[in-house]
């Protein structure tokens, strides 16, 4: 009766819930795993790629943060439910084992009453028997001793008739039982044959029938002692069984408390599978937010992969082309510095040369300039030359032409 009042939690809730919790404890693990591998540290470059996905790691990882607070607070309810249905089948085990002693005890109870009614109904069939044989043997004797004191009434009288024709049934009906008396008792015909010996036939009856009644007076004595035994055995059973229903009554009321009890533990079963289911579908939903927050940021950083491989790559082309364009800036700027030397050593030399020409321009102004002076001054003596030609033309009349010609041999 309690398997069926005791309800603990079902193996396959348990086994569902287990399975579950596995399945999303792998999820996070291989959601771990490849974030822990798709998310690499990368070089080369002055921005990592950590530096760039911070933000969705962050949330990423608050989030199984509170999933795996989640998944400790669901472990914790269902320890918690396995204590409690530990702590209720111990219960239920020690009201098994009371209820099974009880009941032994009552069954136990229950054959030796059972066995006693038993005895008590043999002993009284036994003692009904017996006394309904003692019945018949008094009853015989009676009837003997009535033939007998008929048959000395009658002795006397041989013409009457021996059974008057109003006893003939009562003989009849006393004649019949006669046949199935043991030796010990006669037939009529014995009596009739033994007249003279009536008298002793009845006081034999007579010493028999005082025989026959105290042993009926000591059955009697036995069975009111046995009654009187009976009873009291009756009275101690009836006080046993009290005893027992009165421990029924408390394993009863003990057996409601505990399907108070259960039918609490039941509806706080049910609330907590309700919660339980709540949880797991919000566990479920964080689990599919949290797969399509990682097959985004997945995404993302396969995009910023590409995107870091692009640039990697056209960084290492553009890098080659520098370093081909700085071998050939460095041959050009070598042969601009060859170029740069000659040309300097030309420039010195053609600054030497100008030094020079500028030293031979300058003696030639200066020579310039004394030939210059030279002819100012020869100048200034042909003016003063052609100014006294000219007094002295005027003053000594010569003509023109002579003049003219003087001026011009100056």
């Amino acid at each position: 009766m309690l398997k069926a009042v005791v309800v603990p939690l079902e193996k396959q809730e348990i086994d569902q819930l287990q399975l579950q919790l596995n399945e999303a404890r792998q999820r996070l693990q291989h959601a771990e795993e490849v974030k822990r591998l798709e998310s690499p540290p990368l070089i080369d470059m002055d921005t990592t790629l950590s530096d760039i996905t911070s933000p969705g790691d962050n949330k990423l990882q608050r989030q199984l943060e509170l999933e795996r607070s989640a998944r400790h607070d669901l472990e914790m309810h269902t320890k918690a439910l396995e204590y409690q249905k530990a702590i209720l089948q111990e219960e239920v085990g020690s009201l098994q084992t009371q209820l099974e002693k009880v009941s032994g005890k009552l069954s136990s109870q229950e054959e030796s009453y059972q066995q006693l009614k038993q005895a008590w109904d043999m002993a009284n069939q036994h003692f009904i028997v017996a006394q309904d044989k003692l019945h018949q043997k008094m009853y015989f004797m009676e009837q003997k001793q009535q033939l007998l004191q008929q048959q000395k009434n009658l002795s006397g009288s041989p013409n009457t008739n021996l059974f008057p024709l109003e006893d003939r049934s009562v003989a009849h009906s006393i004649r019949q039982p006669i046949k199935d008396l043991s030796a010990r008792s006669h037939s009529c015909s014995d009596i009739r044959e033994s007249g003279g010996s009536s008298q002793l036939h009845t006081a034999a009856l007579e010493s028999e029938l005082k025989r026959v009644r105290e042993r009926l007076e000591q059955r009697n004595a036995t069975c009111e002692s046995y009654e009187a035994q009976l009873q009291r055995v009756q009275e101690q059973m009836l006080e046993e069984l009290d005893e027992k229903d009165q421990e029924l009554v408390r394993l009863r009321e003990e057996c409601s408390k505990a399907r108070a009890g259960v039918s609490r533990e039941r509806k706080a079963k049910e609330e907590l599978r309700r919660n339980m289911e709540q949880a797991c579908e919000q566990f479920k939903a964080q689990v599919e937010g949290f797969q399509s927050g990682l097959h985004a940021e997945q995404s993302k950083l396969k995009s910023l992969r590409e995107q870091y491989t692009q640039s990697k790559h056209e960084a290492q082309r553009d890098l080659a082309r520098f370093s081909d364009e700085r071998v050939s800036l460095f041959s050009q700027i070598s042969s601009a510095q060859e170029e740069y030397d000659c040309l300097k050593v030309v420039q010195a030399e053609e600054k030497e040369r100008y030094l020079e020409g500028l030293r031979a321009v300058s003696q030639e102004r200066t020579m310039a300039e004394d030939n210059v002076a030279a002819l100012q001054v020869r100048l200034t003596e042909v003016e003063r030359e052609k100014q006294s030609v000219k007094f002295e033309c005027a003053v000594g009349g010569c003509p023109e032409a002579n003049c003219s010609s003087r001026a011009g041999e100056s």
